[in-house]
């Protein structure tokens, strides 16, 4: 959290990230217009750890960089599938992962793997009629702070409190689109050919002892845990949505963000497995016609954890003088 203070504190020149892995070329970032408030318009890039080793060992004392760095303005969408409830259509239920990558590589894992689960999910659902609505969401801008998601949690967000302020909605008897959303589960960086399953969680203890047992069921190798994660299920949480949130890590993830992140480390097997536990999930407790399995809360201490996921309306910039 000091890291930007202390950077703008020396004012150097430029900086360089030293990769903590052993991978064979540096990670793939691109840095957003909330980071650059942040740190500052200091230019930086990414060494592999391998060349800052010969430095160091060849005593280098001097050093020119040239970097060439692009800007220009872009957008992206958030891609949004949806299957309407049967016995229960205004409790919605969020299937989601997130289909961008880093710039210039194939992101097999991350997370075309994960997208790829969610989407297989929505075919296999659609078919289910479901008793609650299913909307399945590909979210774009992950790899820039979850933009995509932010931008979704805030706008449910904004839509409510101008519903709320509407002469004639009564606040006992009327609910907003953002009331109606219960759950919500991302699949984020999937089909690793040798790795461990993780779950974390926002919401009630009652999440994790649900996935512990599916898990113990299905004899899944899991880790499940409680807190905020750097994944899209967070900013949904940050709005009073309980989230799920489903990962494979591998020795691999070190590619991840190079173009080492490619389908020679994808297993159509984990996959496949990841997807059969997220629909017997979802099936047990949302897709049939009962009573939702966990209450739609957030406990205290996990709402001031999420508030950094938090997107407010942008502040306009004030005109510099010249």
């Amino acid at each position: 959290a000091d890291r930007p203070l202390l950077i703008r504190k020396y004012k150097p020149a430029a900086w360089i990230i030293v990769e903590t892995s052993l991978a064979p070329e540096p990670v793939r970032f691109a840095m957003p217009h909330a980071e650059r408030r942040e740190f500052g318009d200091i230019p930086h890039a990414r060494m592999t750890h391998l060349d800052a080793v010969d430095i160091v060992k060849g005593g280098l004392t001097h050093a020119r960089m040239t970097m060439i760095n692009t800007d220009r303005p872009s957008h992206s969408l958030n891609v949004i599938g949806e299957v309407k409830g049967g016995e229960r259509p205004d409790e919605i239920v969020v299937i989601c992962a997130h289909y961008d990558s880093s710039f210039g590589i194939s992101g097999a894992s991350d997370n075309a793997g994960g997208a790829g689960v969610m989407m297989e999910l929505a075919r296999v659902l659609a078919a289910a009629r479901p008793a609650r609505t299913l909307r399945f969401i590909g979210f774009a801008a992950e790899e820039t702070r979850m933009q995509g998601s932010k931008h979704y949690a805030w706008d449910l967000s904004r839509r409510a409190e101008r519903a709320k302020k509407a002469r004639g909605f009564n606040e006992k008897k009327d609910t907003t689109e953002l009331d109606r959303h219960v759950f919500c589960l991302n699949i984020d960086v999937q089909g690793a050919v040798i790795g461990r399953h993780s779950f974390s969680f926002c919401g009630v203890d009652d999440i994790g002892a649900s996935v512990r047992l599916l898990a113990r069921e299905t004899a899944l190798p899991a880790s499940v845990s409680k807190g905020a994660g750097l994944m899209d299920g967070s900013a949904l949480a940050a709005v009073g949505i309980p989230a799920l949130q489903f990962a494979r890590s591998a020795a691999t993830g070190g590619y991840m963000h190079t173009s080492l992140d490619d389908i020679r480390f994808i297993s159509t097997d984990a996959l496949a497995k990841a997807g059969r536990f997220v629909e017997c999930y979802l099936r047990r407790h949302f897709v049939a016609g009962k009573a939702l399995p966990v209450p739609r809360e957030i406990p205290p201490d996990q709402m001031k954890e999420l508030e950094g996921f938090k997107k407010t309306k942008p502040k306009p910039r004030k005109a510099r003088r010249r």
